[in-house]
């Protein structure tokens, strides 16, 4: 008498287990070659980061900078040369104080009788608290532990992390492209584009907000693209689109890829939309609302200063329009043509990538992708919007900054903004261009970002544009 297992009630149809086995095999080894491929992003990148590292310091010191601020700068922070900064073993730390992180490190410092810290001067207000803060912490990372704040350690800890976060960034970049694309070969060409960012050598090396907005940011996208939205994951994502939004202010545009996920379940009258919505919001937004607060309780009580008697008392729209010369078609005068020639192949690029991801589109079908159903399913692997509707707010969110960078900003920090986490459907574009096209087109592609990156790196060590 055969004894029957306990719970099995059907015959084991053989066929089938077999088919189980053949999918729990392919499935092992499709893990198998992304963990591989992943591994092997994370020793280029690496190598890389160290490569570009070295570069920079090596060239700051065979050339005579431009501009001497940085050594300034140092002789305030470090007068006694306490902190080998200013003179000493340590001073070629300041082959990564340039442009900006001139002023994240002097606002970084604690007021001393030799120099006046934190944020001094209206026109820094214009900066993120999340890499002056950052400097802040990391200045008392000292061996002595003594308490005493020290510039030296902010400079070094500082651009560690930021390098670490930069290796990272690219393989963050591969797991969101797998998911948004389902194309294993675009997502790896696409990553491996992007550790040559072109400013790789440049503020992905040095301490400043670009890489960890990057990081941040890619992190609140897998986050968002990891399943059903749920609580968990709204918040989560508004947790790391806050934290990128302490780095960079454009981090605010992150909230639209929450808007754009929830517009399915908004339509389908689903009561935890709008709630969701509100507090992805309030989440996302709080960092620069917040930082507006205290600059208004900071400098307003100092009278005459015009922004402080506006309704909405914005002080960094006033900042970027008075001190930074920002504002609609400002930036277009012929003495800026050099800084457009610049940032003309990010611009490109980020029209070439919209332009592929609806080729085959009719204008109907442009409209509805801006309105998402949860009926927009994905026919094939790849970018065309056909294929992939998950990359729509991907393309929208680089189209939006492509038309804020071409009329409204100082067109040349493209350069900063084309890195995995800032804008990833332009990486996408090129792993599509340099799949797809004729052979020139890919060398031309990979041409310039060697000699973008190698040439950003000489002339960023002596202080000469782009920033």
């Amino acid at each position: 008498m055969v004894q029957r297992r306990s719970g099995s009630s059907q015959p084991v149809d053989p066929a089938s287990s077999q088919q189980h086995s053949a999918d729990a095999k392919n499935d092992s080894l499709s893990s198998r070659k992304v963990m591989a491929a992943q591994a092997r992003l994370l020793r280029l990148s690496f190598l890389v980061r160290i490569a570009l590292a070295s570069l920079l310091i090596l060239t700051a010191h065979l050339q005579q900078a431009f501009d001497t601020s940085h050594e300034l700068l140092s002789y305030s922070l470090d007068p006694a040369t306490t902190h080998s900064l200013s003179a000493g073993p340590f001073k070629w730390a300041l082959a990564f104080v340039r442009w900006d992180t001139i002023y994240f490190l002097a606002a970084a410092s604690p007021s001393t009788p030799v120099h006046r810290g934190g944020y001094a001067w209206e026109q820094t207000l214009a900066f993120q608290p999340g890499i002056i803060g950052l400097l802040r912490v990391c200045g008392y990372a000292t061996p002595q532990l003594d308490g005493a704040w020290s510039p030296t350690a902010a400079i070094l800890v500082t651009a560690l992390l930021a390098n670490l976060a930069a290796a990272i960034s690219p393989v963050l970049l591969y797991r969101l492209s797998l998911k948004v694309t389902r194309n294993a070969e675009m997502a790896y060409t696409a990553a491996a584009l992007s550790i040559f960012a072109p400013s790789a050598g440049t503020t992905l090396a040095a301490p400043t907000p670009e890489s960890f907005f990057s990081l941040t940011s890619l992190l609140g996208l897998l986050a968002l693209e990891s399943g059903s939205l749920s609580w968990v994951v709204v918040l989560g994502a508004s947790f790391w689109f806050a934290l990128a939004t302490t780095f960079r202010a454009n981090g605010t545009l992150l909230l639209g890829y929450i808007a754009f996920k929830l517009i399915p379940e908004l339509r389908a009258g689903r009561p935890s939309s709008i709630p969701k919505l509100i507090v992805a919001g309030l989440i996302c937004l709080s960092p620069s609302v917040l930082f507006q607060i205290w600059a208004y309780s900071r400098f307003c009580p100092s009278p005459g200063r015009p922004w402080c008697d506006r309704l909405v008392p914005s002080v960094y729209t006033f900042v970027q329009s008075h001190y930074w010369h920002v504002g609609p078609f400002r930036y277009w005068q012929l003495a800026q043509t050099p800084n457009f020639a610049l940032a003309a192949p990010v611009l490109l690029l980020i029209l070439y990538t919209v332009r592929i991801f609806y080729q085959q589109a009719t204008w109907r079908e442009v409209v509805a992708s801006l309105v998402p159903t949860t009926t927009q399913v994905g026919t094939g692997r790849g970018l065309m919007w056909s294929s992939a509707p998950r990359a729509t707010p991907y393309i929208l969110h680089a189209l939006a900054l492509g038309v804020m960078l071409l009329i409204a900003s100082h067109v040349q920090i493209a350069l900063r903004l084309a890195t995995p986490g800032g804008m990833p459907a332009v990486w996408w574009g090129a792993a599509h261009a340099v799949l797809s096209c004729p052979r020139w087109v890919r060398r031309l592609i990979v041409g310039y970002l060697a000699m973008q990156m190698c040439v950003g790196v000489v002339l960023y060590a002596g202080f000469y544009p782009p920033a």
